[in-house]
């Protein structure tokens, strides 16, 4: 898990929690390991038995939490979040969920409250920045809002979502050519995440480029995500086959 490779992490963790099926440690740590590996759902299991066996264990309830906002379920995260107590309840990373879980519930005042205070005590914590920006972004405050994607992207370049942020943000500035080209920055670090190629199709169409936006929604399609695709056929786009357009 150090070495950032959580899915090595998984089958000893597994292996663990059979040797010892009581531990809530070593299921929490098997939750944490499934969730930074992208298997949501049998985080979310790993991390009921971890509660199962000690209702209150803290990372159990942080992993929940965690689950909850990455299946859009705000507050679902925000009552687990409400059940960590003493010291651990002060940990910023409780801290920074719980300003997650209001800016999905559209409480963006607090949320941004939440993540200033956040991001003050932590400046290189680019994922803040990032929540940061996309609260910033919400609010309208878009100068702002750049300014917090540029600095979670200088700090991580690597991370496709905060040019995707980025992109959005030029969209909302009518700035569609650059808006294609922070789209296009995010398929560079996530050739495999179906929405980057679906965000990158609908900036090619507004700049007048249907032929490669139908190319990428082919390529979105190859991925599991064809709900666009098929939009643009039903009215008569997209028709002939992969990269084509009417």
């Amino acid at each position: 898990m150090q070495c950032m490779r959580p899915m090595d992490a998984v089958a000893p963790l597994e292996r663990a929690a059979e040797l010892a099926p009581s531990s809530p440690e070593i299921q929490a740590n098997l939750g944490t390991a499934l969730f930074e590996a992208g298997r949501t759902e049998q985080a979310e299991k790993a991390f009921g038995r971890a509660l199962r066996l000690s209702p209150s264990y803290p990372e159990a309830l942080m992993g929940m939490a965690a689950v909850h906002l990455r299946m859009n379920r705000p507050a679902e995260a925000l009552k687990a979040l409400s059940l960590i107590a003493g010291k651990e309840a002060s940990l910023p990373e409780v801290a920074y969920n719980r300003a997650l879980a209001m800016q999905k519930m559209g409480l963006l005042t607090d949320a941004e409250k939440a993540l200033r205070a956040y991001a003050a005590d932590h400046p290189t914590d680019a994922e803040a920045l990032s929540a940061l920006g996309v609260v910033m972004m919400q609010r309208g405050a878009l100068a702002n809002a750049k300014e917090c994607f540029d600095r979670a992207i200088a700090l991580r370049p690597d991370q496709a979502r905060f040019y995707y942020n980025r992109a959005e943000l030029e969209k909302r500035l009518t700035h569609f050519d650059k808006a294609l080209v922070e789209s296009g920055r995010a398929i560079v670090y996530a050739p495999d995440r179906a929405e980057a190629w679906v965000n990158r199709a609908e900036l090619r169409v507004l700049t007048d480029d249907p032929k490669g936006g139908c190319a990428d929604l082919d390529r979105a399609c190859g991925l599991g995500l064809c709900e666009r695709l098929e939009i643009y056929r039903d009215g008569g786009r997209c028709l002939s086959g992969f990269g084509s357009s009417r």
